[in-house]
């Protein structure tokens, strides 16, 4: 039996400072803790989960392009895994990133959408030399994915480019394989 609660880092999204939240303490995660992550990821986390399983809302405020989205989104995941290994070591067997994107509803208005989710076992987050590891070897940790359309078309758009198809290629099968069930 969990427990649920918020960790908010980060920015978002807002037009206005004010709207920034405040955390509170979520799975042994601390105010301190939650702030030095916000400086290293500069996104929003919201987190809630079990002893044992992290579950991260991931949000950016901004999109340049859809391939900039999934590599943002993997830096935060790398800054995350590090953060865990410096300051919780085993503590999560499983972390599921839910990544939502920016958008805008048909009257305008910017939200947030659903757009992918990523399961990671959480141990990998130990062992990782963070020195000598990116943002495709993250994505390429990714044990599963489940895509709605939006995260799909942006991870499509980012397996296009030779260099993240090449880098990140057990990521991009997963999203090939995801879009070839799709069709």
């Amino acid at each position: 039996m969990g427990f649920i609660a918020l960790l908010v880092l980060g920015i978002l999204f807002s037009q206005e400072d004010s709207n920034v939240k405040s955390g509170v303490q979520a799975n042994n995660v601390d105010a301190p803790q939650a702030r030095s992550i916000a400086e290293a990821t500069d996104m929003l986390f919201a987190s809630e989960g079990s002893k044992d399983t992290l579950k991260v809302k991931f949000y950016r405020k901004a999109v340049w392009d859809e391939a900039g989205w999934i590599h943002t989104m993997a830096s935060g995941v790398l800054a995350l895994g590090k953060f865990l290994k410096e300051n919780l070591p085993d503590s999560f067997s499983v972390v599921k990133i839910l990544a939502y994107s920016p958008s805008t509803d048909k009257y305008g208005n910017d939200e947030a959408v659903p757009a992918m989710l990523l399961v990671y076992n959480g141990r990998d987050f130990d062992k990782i030399n963070y020195d000598n590891f990116n943002e495709w070897k993250m994505l390429n940790l990714v044990e599963r994915l489940k895509f709605e359309p939006i995260g799909l078309r942006a991870a499509k758009m980012y397996c296009q480019d030779e260099d993240h198809a090449r880098f990140a290629q057990s990521f991009c099968m997963k999203v090939l394989a995801s879009a070839l069930s799709d069709e």
